[in-house]
């Protein structure tokens, strides 16, 4: 009975694991190399995936030392881009409403920039939301702001704590 319970627990977990494999290293439609490297030219050796929803996505470090990831769809379009950028670079109305949301006992981590891109045949539109990550003992904060400054909401994450 041991022997096949663990047959079936090798089963299910290689099953996982062969399912995941597609996700970690699809080939690279023609369309989604040319347009990263139209819009990134010059960075290379960077690793991509195959999200859940099928969109090509990479990291990597802009010239600048900061951290950005995109997200490209099989026909080569840009949906998604993530920046980190300094707090000097936020917007004005951003700026002031994000320092309205710090609170003394938090430590702010870092900012972003998330960029969502709709491309129909007719226009193209894009959304951009800021975000404010700040830290306390237990738990990391995401607030969130839109372009003209207005707060949109905040989510809440629970820190990782080693159980020895």
């Amino acid at each position: 009975m041991k022997n096949l319970l663990y047959a079936f627990v090798f089963c299910l977990s290689y099953s996982g694991i062969a399912q995941n494999a597609a996700f970690v290293k699809p080939n690279l439609p023609v369309q989604v190399k040319a347009t990263f490297e139209s819009e990134y030219p010059g960075i290379k050796g960077n690793t991509w995936t195959l999200d859940k929803k099928q969109l090509h996505t990479t990291t990597f470090i802009q010239g600048n030392g900061k951290e950005c990831r995109i997200w490209i769809d099989e026909r080569g379009i840009l949906v998604r881009v993530r920046e980190e950028i300094e707090k000097t670079d936020l917007p004005k109305l951003v700026l002031e409403s994000s320092d309205k949301r710090i609170s003394p006992n938090m430590k702010t981590i870092n900012y972003l920039k998330f960029t969502r891109i709709h491309s129909t045949m007719f226009k193209t539109t894009k959304k951009i939301v800021y975000l404010q990550k700040q830290s306390d003992d237990k738990h990391t904060w995401t607030n969130k702001f839109n372009e003209k400054g207005k707060y949109t909401g905040r989510e809440k994450s629970r820190k990782f704590r080693a159980a020895f």
